[in-house]
């Protein structure tokens, strides 16, 4: 992986398929509704502009990575919901949301609760409940 910011970032997965992102550009919904509202699906129309704006921002910090772009057979636009116990904005290098310590398996009588704080942290935090459930701490 590499990480470009507080905006982008390159995973490669298997050499074959990467995940690609930029945020200003893939940010395309916000909410601290316990509940958020779907947002609405890529109109057809917007995916080359969206492709178009997401390599022009990686390549200009990673100016290789155009060579991603090249060589894709396909290019798939994908999201989901990056949950968060925090607030502020993705700009504001103050805001809570930059925070990653405040994640983690939770005990609340006997309800397990578990917050990744980040998907790369899922395995981790997986290995840890496993153990506790099965009295191997």
């Amino acid at each position: 992986m590499i990480a470009l910011g507080p905006f982008g970032d390159i995973k490669n997965y298997d050499g074959r398929h990467f995940y690609v992102s930029w945020y200003p550009t893939g940010l395309i919904a916000q909410s601290d509704a316990l509940k958020p509202a779907q947002p609405d699906e890529i109109v057809v129309d917007r995916r080359p502009s969206f492709i178009n704006e997401v390599r022009a921002e990686i390549t200009r910090l990673i100016p290789d990575a155009s060579r991603l772009f090249d060589a894709a057979q396909t290019i798939d636009i994908r999201g989901g919901f990056v949950f968060a116990q925090a607030q502020g904005s993705l700009s504001d290098l103050g805001a809570t949301i930059h925070r990653r310590d405040l994640f983690g398996v939770t005990h609340h009588g006997n309800y397990l609760s578990v917050d990744t704080g980040k998907y790369s942290t899922a395995p981790w935090l997986a290995d840890i409940l496993a153990r506790q459930l099965c009295g191997v701490a």
